[in-house]
């Protein structure tokens, strides 16, 4: 039997459409590897890593690509490996300043910032009401 092929919503300009629908007016970033009219997910990766991006310096697609599932809802519905995001400097204290800075309202809202583990950056989604 075939795999099934994941819904899509249609195309980015549909995709944007709908988040202007719900206040979301800044444009959603694009990036390589995300699919976000199939992965609803890949929205809120793809607005974290261009926010990142501006924070470390570092390259937009590495960073899109080192925010990553959890292996246990428990650790985040993301997490980011600071190492991966090849910064010069002690992961573990650029990944708590880092952490620091990200905290505060995106254009989807407030992601909250929850656990810091040594190099870890877990992602929790945090809505607002």
């Amino acid at each position: 039997m075939a795999a099934a092929i994941p819904p899509s919503i249609g195309s980015l300009e549909d995709l944007q459409g709908l988040l202007t629908k719900l206040g979301i007016n800044e444009k959603l970033p694009v990036f390589k590897a995300a699919n976000p009219t199939s992965n609803p997910i890949d929205v809120f990766r793809s607005y974290i890593a261009e926010e990142l991006s501006k924070i470390t310096g570092a390259e937009r697609d590495r960073v899109y690509e080192s925010i990553e599932w959890t292996q246990d809802f428990k650790k985040g519905d993301l997490i980011l490996a600071v190492p991966r995001l090849r910064i010069k400097g002690n992961p573990a204290e650029l990944g708590k300043e880092r952490a620091e800075k990200v905290y505060s309202p995106s254009p989807i809202g407030e992601v909250l910032i929850a656990l810091i583990t040594h190099t870890d950056v877990s992602l929790f989604f945090l809505v607002v009401s």
